[in-house]
């Protein structure tokens, strides 16, 4: 089928755009100067402008093809800033086919030239499902080809994949939500009930093609069909965790394992009116009755009941503990990651190498801590180009047959002076490379080469994590690719102790801790270590604007009557709980935060706690929220009556001759509780029943 042709000085305004040279000439390149978002691209912007004015002038045939030029051009994969906002950049592809989704007289140009195209996908005995899903989601035969994607991936137990694929679906759709049809419904409750999403459960149930008189899946009637998803959903959403009196049943400390902690570096850490908790710096992971603690050059693994050591990992070249660069790790999470097929863990090598620049490795184990296989470091021999260039940060992200790690350049490599920040994902079983997504460029807290960048944490197929440099990201799991990023501050790519020289020390980084993108609904809840704002934002970009940043939450230092926000917990139906510390008894360290700038209160609700400081990242079960204090561990019911709160156990005092690990970010198994710091671990579990004589 042939097309309208464009207009000449469109042609040549495209060409300029999409030529390779003009690429080089007005987008960052990463054997350059740092420009801070390498796939920032003005070029993509300038081909989306250009588009936009065909259609703005009502060509609406020559409008389409130039947005599926973008779409489908070699800058696709680029990053467009948006107009009105600068710091949000958007993928070229997603962006180009969103603006055509919202143009009646556009989308049917664009239909009646690529519906063709994408139904010659689908035909013949091989059809191109993926290519058309990708390229044409705004045609029918895309739209078909999606939701048999969404089928395989929910068939093969990958509910999460699926609602990004649905996801997709709904965003592009004009209509948006509203016109979903029936089958996608039913297919997103599905995948939300296997997937314990009990919110999301809910919207799809309450989709307008989902009548009454709509049978369900198999025949069922719709009522019972969704019922059975509800029982699903709760199976699969976290369990909840114990309840009643816990006692201190073992205490652990790596002095005990010979394994001297590391000094905090206190001449570089700011002075404030109150002093803020220590930063817990670690995460735990169970497994089959062990407990996984991951420390800079090793993984320990001890007895879940008892608290006693089973198995260590061996460093690949010996080195004295203590000589590990402290100043290196300062709040710095280390955090091993398991699942029935072993342990992932991010480590650092023992050696420096000659220069003494820091470098890492992602070490595969099996239960017992046997190192099975080694990716980066000194000396990987299968991957050469791997060898001594990341460090590794922060816990790994398990997904199925696929490992996805933040990671910066190593300095052995990079004698920039910035960081190089990448997001990078192996093969489970081999740890054989599968994407590398290079990031931002950046400065560090201490030395221009030391940001560690967060831990990834994944939703609907999609992945997100704070670079630390100034950077939140959005990037596709299956291949790697950017959605959209925004800037939460400015970058200094100068080396500097501070990232600004303010009286209360807000430019300070070393102030925040690490913690995990929280999620709520459609919203994703940032907290980055070098950013005095917790930012809430869409995890898709708003359908007409583009935009993904909803509210930002200002953590004061110096406010008497607020609370300093230390930790984001995901709560109920697009509302997040802040936790940290505050001035005093009169205002409690944990919130519920309402975005919603149409809610009664952003603060509608204030946990009872009569402390004012939470030690470590709280944990939301299915009905409660569990915090820990230096004093006590604590259960709130949620949704509970007003002041409800337990004690579900009282920390003993630390003294000389009884040291205990300090409280800090808490893991709740069924019939257990761990709070993990660099210091150990503390488990409180219910007593052991006794026998009667």
């Amino acid at each position: 089928m042939r097309g309208h042709p464009l207009p000449r000085l469109v042609l040549l305004a495209l060409a300029g755009a999409l030529s390779p040279g003009a690429a080089v000439a007005q987008d960052a390149s990463p054997e350059g100067p740092p420009a801070f978002v390498p796939l920032e691209s003005a070029a993509a912007a300038a081909s989306l402008r250009a588009a936009a004015a065909l259609a703005g002038e009502g060509k609406a045939e020559a409008a389409a093809a130039a947005y599926q030029a973008v779409a489908d051009g070699p800058l696709r994969d680029r990053l467009a800033p948006l107009e009105d906002d600068p710091d949000t950049l958007e993928q070229a592809r997603e962006r180009a086919l969103r603006e055509v989704s919202r143009d009646p007289a556009l989308l049917q140009a664009w239909r009646a030239r690529f519906e063709p195209v994408a139904e010659r996908l689908l035909a013949g005995d091989s059809p191109a499902l993926r290519e058309a899903f990708d390229r044409f989601p705004l045609a029918a035969a895309g739209a078909r080809a999606g939701l048999a994607l969404a089928r395989e991936a929910h068939r093969r137990g990958r509910p999460e994949e699926a609602l990004g694929i649905l996801d997709r679906l709904s965003d592009l759709r004009p209509g948006g939500a509203a016109a979903v049809p029936a089958g996608e419904a039913l297919l997103a409750a599905a995948a939300a009930a296997d997937a314990g999403d009990g919110d999301l459960l809910e919207r799809a149930a309450a989709a307008p093609s989902l009548r009454g008189d709509l049978p369900g899946p198999g025949g069922l009637p719709l009522a019972e069909f969704l019922a059975r998803c509800r029982e699903r959903a709760a199976a699969a959403a976290p369990p909840a965790g114990p309840r009643g009196r816990l006692l201190l049943r073992w205490r652990w400390s790596p002095e005990e394992a010979g394994e001297p902690v590391p000094p905090e570096v206190s001449a570089v850490l700011p002075v404030y009116p109150t002093e803020l908790p220590p930063r817990p710096d670690r995460l735990a992971a169970v497994r089959e009755g062990l407990v996984y603690w991951a420390d800079p050059l090793r993984v320990t693994a001890l007895d879940l009941a008892t608290g006693e050591p089973r198995a260590f990992s061996t460093p690949v070249a010996a080195r004295p503990r203590d000589a590990v660069p402290s100043l290196d790790h300062l709040g710095e999470t280390f955090a091993p990651a398991a699942d029935g097929e072993g342990i992932v863990a991010a480590l650092d090598d023992p050696d420096p190498g000659p220069l003494g620049r820091r470098s890492g490795a992602l070490h595969l184990f099996d239960p017992s801590l046997r190192l099975l296989v080694r990716r980066g470091g000194d000396g990987d021999v299968e991957h050469p180009d791997l060898a001594r260039r990341f460090v590794f940060h922060g816990r790994p992200l398990l997904l199925g047959d696929r490992v996805v790690v933040s990671a910066t350049e190593s300095a052995a490599r990079n004698s920039t002076g910035d960081v190089r920040t990448h997001l990078l994902c192996f093969r489970r079983r081999d740890l054989e490379p599968l994407w590398d997504a290079f990031l931002s460029y950046g400065s560090g807290i201490h030395v221009s080469d030391v940001a560690p960048a967060g831990s990834p944490v994944h939703r609907h197929g999609r992945i997100y994590v704070a670079t630390h440099t100034g950077l939140e990201a959005c990037v596709d799991a299956r291949t790697g690719a950017v959605l959209w990023a925004h800037r939460y501050r400015t970058p200094e790519m100068a080396p500097t102790p501070r990232l600004a020289n303010r009286a209360d020390m807000t430019g300070a980084p070393v102030l925040w801790y690490e913690c995990p993108p929280a999620f709520s609904g459609d919203r994703v809840a940032f907290a980055p270590r070098d950013s005095y704002f917790v930012e809430f934002l869409r995890q898709r970009p708003l359908p007409g604007s583009g935009r993904v940043l909803l509210e930002e939450h200002k953590r004061p230092r110096l406010d008497r009557s607020d609370l300093t926000a230390l930790w984001v917990v995901g709560g109920p139906a697009g509302t997040f709980f802040l936790a940290g510390q505050s001035s005093g008894r009169e205002e409690p360290p944990l919130h519920q935060r309402d975005v919603d700038p149409a809610a009664d209160s952003q603060v509608p609700w204030r946990g009872p706690l009569l402390e004012p400081t939470v030690a470590g990242l709280p944990v939301r079960t299915r009905d409660s929220l569990y915090a820990i204090t230096e004093k006590a561990l604590y259960r709130i019911p949620w949704p509970g009556r007003d002041g409800e709160i337990e004690v579900l156990a009282a920390l003993p005092p630390a003294t000389p001759k009884e040291p205990r690990p300090r409280a800090g970010n808490l893991l709740v198994l069924p019939d257990a509780i761990l709070s993990v710091s660099d210091e150990g671990i503390l488990c409180f579990a219910p007593a052991p029943p006794t026998t009667p004589k």
